[in-house]
Formats: C-alpha cells, structure tokens, sequence
C-alpha cells in the first residue's frame, strides 16, 4: 500500500499485490516504492509511473511472477478520480448512504508480464461527490478461509462495508470473526479512503 501527495494536492494511492510468497513475492516491492515516491512529488502521470513500474518490474521479477495493482490518482480540486485495476479484486465507490455508486473490475494485464512496447494503460475516470468511499482490496480478503475451508466472500465483505461509521473496522471484525485461530493462507490488505 503507497500513498503521496503531490505539491498541488494530488492523492496517488496505490495496492500491489506480488505473485508468491516471501523473498520471491518481496523482491518487486522495493523497486516499486522507490519509482512511486521518485515520481510523485514530480506530478509524472499514472500512465508515466505505472509504465516505468513495468518495466523494472520485468526486469527484476523471477519468470512467472507479477504484480497485481490497483493505482489511483485523485485530484480533490475537481473531484476526479482516474483509476486503473490490473488484476486486483473491483474496486468499489459507496455514496454517502452506502451504495454502490461505481465499480473498477480488472481489464488490464498484472505489471512485470509485458514488454515496453506492449504495455498500454488506459485510466479510467470518475468523477466522486463529499463523503464517498473508495474502497481497494486483495483477493486474500475474500478468499480468507475458517476453519471449515468456507471463504470469507464478498457478500460478508459488502456487509461490513455497509457500516458507514467505520467500514474499515467492521471488516477487521468481520473477517477475525469468521477467520478466528485459522492461519490466513494468503496477504490480507484492504483501503478505505473517504472522499
């Protein structure tokens, strides 16, 4: 999870979930902040960033592994949201009575798959209104299992998220609950983030 803002007020907000499991899943993760926190403050263009996060990311990840992202660049001066979703989980915007006001599902490759020259990323834009939530998410929260091997899924997960007070604390609750002393098989990362 990474997160700046630029000198004019630009929120950049990013999840990242790596292919695999300790060092191998670990060895993208640093060369990804070090391009997010170089290129941020500098105002470069989500297309810019996550095209150099490519590219390093092909470099530097073992064959068959990849980076599932979500990126979003949120600019508050016009309420704009651009969003891209490369192979993480929809990510969802609630109204301030907690509907669902947009959904962002997955329509680009995960990063460090694609050469230079074929990678192409296309944002897509929202416009979101006071007191909405963006909500990012990894599988690992709905696919968390209990002890009887029933995933988590994402109805309980909307159920949680339908506690406007503290959406973040209901699904924390939630997902402990049902999870109780069974080990968690995968990471589990979620951000709430009020508008």
């Amino acid at each position: 999870m990474l997160y700046d803002q630029s000198p004019s007020g630009k929120i950049y907000l990013m999840l990242a979930d790596f292919t695999g499991h300790g060092f191998s899943a670990a060895i993208g993760a640093l060369p990804t902040a070090d391009i997010f926190f170089a290129l941020t403050p500098r105002e470069f263009s989500p297309i810019e960033i996550l095209t150099e996060m490519n590219r390093k990311l092909r470099d530097v990840l073992p064959r068959g592994h990849f980076c599932a992202i979500t990126f979003a660049l949120i600019d508050p001066a016009i309420q704009q949201i651009d969003i891209l979703n490369a192979g993480l989980p929809t990510a969802l915007i609630f109204d301030e009575m907690g509907m669902v006001k947009a959904r962002f599902s997955s329509d680009h490759i995960a990063l460090g798959f694609l050469k230079a020259g074929d990678f192409k990323v296309e944002m897509t834009r929202h416009h979101y209104s006071a007191n909405d939530l963006l909500v990012l998410y990894s599988d690992g929260v709905t696919e968390a299992q209990n002890e009887s091997g029933e995933m988590f899924g994402e109805v309980r997960l909307m159920e949680a998220l339908a506690i406007r007070e503290d959406p973040l604390g209901a699904v924390k609750m939630s997902l402990n609950l049902f999870i109780g002393t069974h080990p968690p098989d995968d990471d589990i990362s979620l951000i709430t983030f009020r508008f």
